[in-house]
């Protein structure tokens, strides 16, 4: 499991310098010579490509009979290797009870104030960092596909548009307050709200699996919600 925690970083950290080699080629094109934009093209992107790719398959093949995969995440859009193996590697499920300690352990928990848990100067956080930028990526990337979670996205972004249909530029909390929220709030919330759903539903599969008690979200009967989200399995 060390092992594989190392490859998740190595994956994400390799893939961030990818992107930024790829988008300083794309606006540098015209400035440079030929020569020497196929050499950065071909000693560094390309290059970078190749591990990248090379990583996901070995994670690929890696989680490839975890049961939680096999049995739903690999037909769940938005969601794949990297992912799957980031979430191996530092959601251990056996430690979370309930799905509300799983919450806060991903910086998905709200804090007194009612608002997200944010860090703060003096003070210590109670989330696993990394486990917070892993369920940012899911939400990134649930965005970016069809079907699947992103109908959920789709329907919680709908609800909120409705419910802070003005535009402001004041704080989230002050929108929140007189029922209204930008853009960017309305699509932040909504974003965060679909992951919490995931991971509830990853927390209940995950748990029945492993023969565990479950019980239902956290967020069910709470805040106008009287149903439980059916988890989605494509």
């Amino acid at each position: 499991m060390e092992k594989m925690r190392g490859l998740v970083e190595s994956y994400y950290d390799i893939q961030s310098l990818r992107l930024e080699s790829e988008s300083r080629l794309r606006s540098h094109k015209q400035k440079r010579s030929e020569q020497d934009y196929v050499w950065q093209k071909e000693v560094i992107y390309d290059r970078l490509k190749e591990i990248e790719a090379d990583i996901y398959k070995y994670l690929a093949h890696t989680i490839k009979d975890e049961p939680i995969w096999a049995g739903w995440l690999k037909n769940v859009k938005g969601v794949g290797p990297a992912i799957m193996a980031g979430l191996l590697s530092w959601v251990k499920i056996e430690n979370f009870a309930t799905i509300s300690k799983l919450w806060k352990y991903s910086g998905l928990a709200v804090g007194e104030d009612g608002m997200a848990m944010k860090l703060k100067k003096g003070q210590s956080i109670c989330w696993n960092p990394k486990v917070k930028t892993l369920m940012w990526k899911i939400g990134e990337s649930f965005v970016k596909t069809k079907g699947g979670y992103r109908d959920l996205y789709s329907q919680f972004r709908k609800e909120y548009d409705e419910k802070w249909a003005v535009m402001c530029t004041s704080s989230p909390k002050a929108c929140r307050e007189r029922g209204k929220c930008c853009d960017g709030h309305r699509f932040a919330a909504a974003k965060r709200k679909t992951v919490k759903v995931f991971e509830a539903h990853y927390w209940q599969k995950s748990r029945l699996l492993k023969g565990l008690p479950i019980e239902s979200p956290f967020i069910i009967g709470r805040d106008s919600h009287t149903h439980e989200i059916p988890i989605i399995e494509r």
